[in-house]
């Protein structure tokens, strides 16, 4: 094989190479498209409502998640480098190696398949971190949501109590009116009581003082009926 035919061998590929260099980014935008917008999309604001506040826990878990989305993306960019330069050197190669062999092409070839399924895997990987991401987001969201449904319902219970202890208040002066009343009845029935005995003694003495009088003067009247 000279060295003219074996560039002819090689150049007609060097597009299809490229071509193969290209197919990893349409397979990571089939498979996570909305990798870049995910992080503006997701942004802490969205997690954080009107009337809800993440606890410093939370939010460290979210820095995590974060920096680990990060890496990965970070990786794939090192990866999407590393296959270019593949691909330029195999580019290089062709045009400027002209007694390269067939089997130092299938070597570059096998290499850069190895780094395109590589950045295949670290896609799928950061796609499924992104998704987990996503998840935690939504479980902070319920969580904040059941704490601020228990927060109104302790509330709630704080007024009940509230109000409770009012009626009872209310009930306990009611009791100590009731008592008084009672009190005071009892009063009246005993001035009563000595009223009617000091009424109806009084009446007994009328009674017996009218009827020594009436005495004495049957008496007289007899005495008067006897001296006749």
């Amino acid at each position: 094989i000279t060295s003219e035919s074996t560039c002819k061998a090689l150049l007609p590929k060097v597009p299809t190479l490229e071509i193969e260099i290209q197919s990893p980014q349409e397979e990571i935008k089939e498979l996570c498209p909305v990798l870049g917008e995910s992080k503006q999309k997701e942004s802490p604001e969205e997690s954080v409502k009107e009337g809800t506040f993440p606890s410093e826990g939370q939010k460290e878990e979210d820095s995590q998640q974060d920096c680990a989305v990060k890496d990965e993306e970070q990786q794939l960019t090192e990866k999407r480098q590393e296959v270019e330069r593949f691909g330029e050197e195999l580019s290089l190669a062709s045009q400027n190696s002209g007694d390269s062999s067939d089997d130092s092409s299938a070597q570059i070839k096998l290499e850069l398949k190895q780094a395109q399924q590589k950045l295949l895997d670290n896609t799928k990987v950061c796609c499924s971190l992104t998704a987990e991401w996503k998840h935690s987001q939504q479980k902070i969201k319920e969580l904040e949501l059941e704490g601020l449904k228990q927060a109104q319902s302790i509330k709630s219970q704080s007024y009940l109590q509230e109000k409770l202890a009012q009626e009872k208040s209310k009930v306990a002066e009611a009791e100590g009116k009731i008592l008084d009343l009672q009190q005071k009845l009892e009063h009246a029935r005993n001035v009563c009581l000595t009223d009617t005995c000091t009424l109806m003694k009084k009446q007994l003495e009328e009674k017996i003082n009218a009827a020594i009088e009436n005495e004495a003067k049957l008496k007289q009247q007899y005495e008067e009926e006897q001296q006749k």
